[in-house]
């Protein structure tokens, strides 16, 4: 049987929690300016092979969170700025 269930019900792999004890040493820059994300974002770059920007998230729900506001803004932002200009 296939259980659909929330990527925060079940509790973190040991290779999962060996990799933030790892990273948890030192100060880090914020907002995406840290060596992961530039990492990650080089990798992720390599593999599609052209540049990318990438936005590490803590959950699946934060993922889907996030999605929807870019997608709206993408969306309706220049719809709002159709209607300011009519003022």
């Amino acid at each position: 049987m296939i259980q659909f269930i929330l990527d925060t019900v079940t509790p973190a792999c040991q290779e999962v929690l060996d990799a933030i004890v790892a990273a948890n040493s030192g100060l880090a820059e914020s907002y995406g300016d840290d060596a992961w994300t530039i990492e990650l974002q080089g990798r992720f770059s390599e593999f599609f092979e052209k540049e990318v920007t990438v936005f590490p998230t803590v959950s699946g729900t934060a993922s889907n969170d996030f999605l929807g506001r870019v997608f709206l803004a993408h969306r309706f932002l220049p719809h709002l700025r159709s209607l300011r200009s009519l003022r």
